[in-house]
């Protein structure tokens, strides 16, 4: 199995539902007993195998209906 090269600088932002430091990605249990979490990425400078990728932003939402390694997610 090969392994892609990532180099890559900028931003992240994340929120969801949990009332304080979401425990999700950690492997906890969601606080509201699922999570709604949106994910937001600039990306100054990088590279996907040798492709650039400067300047791409990209915006995820999720829901899981339980913990995150359980599985189920649901996306768009």
């Amino acid at each position: 199995m090969t392994t892609s090269n990532w180099p890559l600088k900028g931003d992240y932002f994340e929120n969801c539902n949990c009332v304080w430091l979401c425990p999700c990605p950690f492997g906890g249990d969601p606080a509201e007993g699922h999570c709604d979490v949106g994910f937001a990425f600039h990306v100054d400078e990088g590279a996907f195998d040798g492709v650039p990728i400067d300047g791409l932003n990209l915006a995820a939402v999720f829901y899981t209906p339980g913990s995150m390694p359980d599985g189920n997610w649901i996306g768009a």
